[in-house]
């Protein structure tokens, strides 16, 4: 088989498209590495509180939930406790923050991929509700706080959807599932099974953690733009359902509710056009039991992780980035600067581990923190301590991140030796049908791959 030259020419064309692609498709497995033999430690430190109730209002906006007049009951939770916004990650959809939450870890194009392996087994008891064993739940290499409930004897309930399963698997002791509109295969505008659900919950109060999933208000954004009177409706009957929660929640429980991502003015939040602040910056409010009085704080959706953990007495999932936000706890300043001492160690006991078992080598500056901390600053502490937090998450990044798997190397040396044969090749007035076979077969995967991560978080 032979090509004349203008065939060529397209060749050589289609090539370079191909090694554009290529880019998109090695870029989605430059993930961060998390080592997933790593062990948690211990905090060492008492929970702050019983229970926690986990409230997802599924695509808020921060202007509404910050609005006495069109979430009154959510406004007030504001004011009376912590509340803030959250910075998502480069991919602003709900299963990225879901990653964020429970495990303090960026969500990556890797996760896209594994996302597609869901599968799970569902047992219905007598009252109504489903137990799972789920044995591939999203990446459990990566620690969660859910997991560690659950090796801690803690339960977890679930009212909303079923992707939370997907995500945690069998960490997840029960649920009661939203039903889907039928016009879409997940998403659902009425959440009143959810509601009841959680209702019936709180009444047993046989949980540790119960989270609830509101859909509603994203589903109608996407339906109708978040500027419609529907939203607006819809949005005044979710702060309904926050006010009755409220009146039932057991002693010593804290009320969180966030949002995993807000919406545009036309309705979207899952693409990668540089979103704005109003997709990119969800709310967030803590309230109820031994939470502190503030507002307009501003932090990652990663830090939650190690937040909660504290919260409920649990270790910091091993693999988080989360630096605690600890101003929201009503708890003295060395108590606070005790539990970012905790997250440092969380963080330092993560890179000792990687080091060695793996060829990663990651030299940690001095810490001042404890020397500090003997001199009784305890604000300072607080201060240092966040700065080396910060500083050590920079430098994970820098030695994890470009960590290819073999798969991507195997294609890279493929792709290099297709671009040199088409080089060698070019100097003659045909081109092999070899080197063409394999430039047709790696623009195919490339083409898979690059779409997989360029489109992923729109499907």
């Amino acid at each position: 088989m032979s090509l004349n030259k203008d065939s060529k020419a397209i060749l050589v064309i289609y090539i370079q498209i191909v090694l554009c692609l290529f880019l998109a498709l090695a870029y989605g497995f430059l993930s961060p590495y998390y080592l997933p033999t790593a062990k948690p430690v211990k905090t060492g430190l008492p929970k702050i509180s019983d229970k926690l109730v986990l409230v997802l209002m599924d695509g808020m906006r921060k202007d509404f939930a910050f609005d006495p007049k069109l979430m009154p009951n959510t406004y007030r939770l504001s004011q009376e406790g912590a509340s803030g916004i959250s910075k998502t990650s480069s991919f602003p959809i709900t299963i990225a923050a879901m990653r964020a939450l429970a495990s303090g870890v960026p969500y990556s194009a890797r996760d896209i991929l594994y996302n597609y392996q869901r599968t799970k087994t569902v047992t219905k008891t007598d009252n109504g509700k489903v137990r799972f064993t789920n044995k591939y739940a999203l990446d459990e290499s990566i620690d969660s706080i859910f997991q560690a409930a659950k090796k801690d004897g803690r339960k977890t309930v679930l009212s909303g959807d079923d992707i939370w399963i997907n995500c945690y698997g069998s960490a997840i002791s029960e649920a009661i599932l939203a039903k889907a509109d039928a016009d879409t295969p997940h998403g659902t505008t009425d959440d009143s099974d959810v509601h009841k659900g959680a209702l019936s919950f709180l009444a047993e109060a046989d949980f540790d953690i119960l989270i609830i999933h509101y859909q509603s208000l994203d589903r109608t954004g996407h339906n109708y733009t978040p500027l419609s009177s529907k939203y607006r409706k819809k949005a005044l009957e979710v702060d309904r359902y926050i006010a009755e929660l409220e009146e039932k929640l057991p002693p010593n429980t804290t009320l969180f509710i966030f949002s995993d991502h807000g919406q545009s003015d036309e309705g979207w939040h899952g693409k990668l056009d540089n979103p704005p602040p109003i997709v990119t910056e969800p709310p967030f409010i803590f309230a109820k039991s031994n939470i502190a009085k503030i507002q307009n704080l501003s932090v990652e959706q990663i830090d939650f992780a190690p937040t909660l953990a504290f919260l409920l007495g649990l270790p910091i999932p091993v693999q988080s980035e989360g630096i605690a936000i600890e101003k929201i706890f009503n708890l003295s300043e060395k108590e606070k600067a005790d539990l970012l001492l905790a997250n440092l160690k969380s963080h330092t006991n993560y890179i000792e581990q990687l080091q060695s078992n793996t060829k990663v080598n990651i030299k940690l500056p001095n810490s001042q923190v404890q020397s500090k901390y003997q001199t009784g600053d305890f604000s300072q502490v607080i201060s240092l301590a966040r700065k080396e937090l910060n500083n050590i998450n920079q430098l994970v990044e820098l030695k994890t991140k470009f960590n290819l798997s073999p798969f991507t190397k195997a294609y890279l040396l493929l792709s290099l030796l297709v671009f040199l044969l088409l080089i060698v090749t070019s100097k003659t007035e045909t081109i092999p049908w070899l080197v063409l076979a394999i430039s047709l077969s790696s623009g195919l995967v490339a083409a898979l791959g690059g779409s997989i991560f360029l489109f992923g978080s729109l499907l």
